[in-house]
């Protein structure tokens, strides 16, 4: 019976072991070289390192079974289908964006245009208001025309003392401030509030000096044009106006709508929805190949490099 001590026992260990590793690195060397030679190479510019796969290697990476050598695909996959999902959501957000910009562009320009009816409606409305207006009393003006021409004019008087107050009393119980002109309708007098605190009086139809004389007269004449003349044109203006104005109400409303509905859109896919991405995965898994399950692993795992 041979005795064999620890110490010699460890010693054989390590002989084999240096053994085997000068053997591996040997044969890795050689299969380097000739990779080298052929110019086949794994990554950019100088390879650092080269691997070669053995049939059965490369057969379990082709069935995506190998879970015999403890790798497995399926992370793999699934973060590939998660990528795509956010590439995809990506893509999406971008149309949608490029369209609500779009949306956005075309509902400022009608909003532009709207402005500018609406402009042209609310001045056609005063036009048509004061034509009317000058129509109804269009009689009396061109009375008080013909009177004015041969007015004199009359300087307004200042009042003092009983007078001055029976004024401002005027003032007040017309519910007026005395402040500026105040006309009383019984009289037709016009008694004037200055800011010195004087206060002035003349007939209401009476020009105080040749200059209002010819102010009142081109007032008058202008007036009396207005009634005159016809508005049929600018009736049919504001009619088409207001039907224009009513159809870009409608078509903004529209814009409005769809511009919020895209930006919903674009919150969700930004903001939320991750079950979406989450179930794209599992559906990615689930349509792989089923890995075969791994055989009962009696000896050593598989040297792939082998």
């Amino acid at each position: 019976m041979v005795d064999v001590s620890t110490s010699g026992m460890s010693s054989v260990r390590s002989q084999n072991s240096r053994a085997n590793f000068i053997g591996q690195s040997s044969s890795n060397n050689t299969r380097a070289d000739a990779r080298a030679s052929t110019g086949s190479a794994v990554g950019r510019g100088t390879p650092a390192s080269y691997i070669n796969l053995s049939p059965t290697a490369l057969k379990l990476l082709d069935s995506k079974d190998i879970s015999s050598a403890g790798i497995s695909l399926d992370d793999h996959d699934q973060r590939v289908a998660g990528v795509k999902v956010r590439m995809e959501k990506a893509e999406k957000v971008r149309e949608l964006g490029d369209t609500l910009m779009k949306e956005g562009k075309e509902f400022f320009d009608e909003m532009e245009i709207y402005g500018d009816e609406m402009y042209r409606h609310v001045k056609l409305q005063f036009e048509i208001a004061r034509y009317e207006h000058d129509k109804e009393h269009l009689k009396e003006n061109q009375t008080a025309y013909e009177k004015l021409l041969t007015t004199d004019p009359v300087p307004p008087v200042e009042l003092t003392g009983d007078a001055k107050a029976e004024a401002f009393d005027l003032a007040r119980a017309l519910g007026r401030k005395a402040r500026g002109a105040v006309i009383d309708p019984k009289t037709n007098k016009l008694y004037n509030f200055r800011e010195d605190g004087s206060v002035w009086v003349q007939d209401a139809d009476v020009p105080s000096n040749e200059d209002d004389k010819k102010a009142w007269l081109k007032s008058l004449q202008e007036r009396i044009k207005s009634g005159s003349r016809t508005m049929d044109a600018e009736y049919a203006e504001k009619a088409d106006l207001e039907k224009s104005l009513a159809e870009h109400n409608k078509s903004m409303a529209a814009r409005r709508e769809k511009m919020s509905d895209l930006q919903d859109q674009i919150h969700a896919l930004m903001n939320g929805d991750e079950t979406t991405e989450t179930e794209a995965e599992e559906a990615s898994s689930d349509a792989e190949i089923p890995n075969t399950p791994a055989p009962a692993q009696t000896s050593a795992p598989t040297d792939i490099t082998a």
